[in-house]
């Protein structure tokens, strides 16, 4: 998978594609909010932080992650535990996500 390391800070300003073997987050990865963000995985794995805009500065581009397995996608299996494909999960991690269509 693509994985953001533990003590690693990742931001992606902009991306559309495949992440073919799945994200795994184990450090910090946000999101700029100065360009669409279109992602497909067959999964998400999050035990460090996931981040898009914060209470006072609403995310407002496009921020799609799509979960999509093909015949070759791998289960995810972490920590003891097998999710199978097309999971978003959380394990001793953090996701923030607050876009601009949430009220306050």
């Amino acid at each position: 998978p693509v994985t953001i390391p533990c003590g690693a800070r990742v931001e992606i300003s902009g991306f559309r594609g495949r992440l073919a073997d799945g994200l795994r987050v184990e450090g910090e990865l946000s999101f700029r909010d100065d360009a669409d963000v279109d992602i497909s995985t067959p999964y998400v794995y999050v035990c460090g932080v996931l981040a898009a805009g914060t209470l006072d500065a609403p995310h407002e581009s496009l921020l799609s992650i799509t979960l999509a397995a093909d015949d070759h996608s791998k289960p995810l299996d972490a920590d003891g535990i097998d999710y199978g494909t097309e999971v978003f999960a959380t394990f001793g991690g953090l996701i923030f996500l607050r876009g601009a269509a949430c009220p306050d």
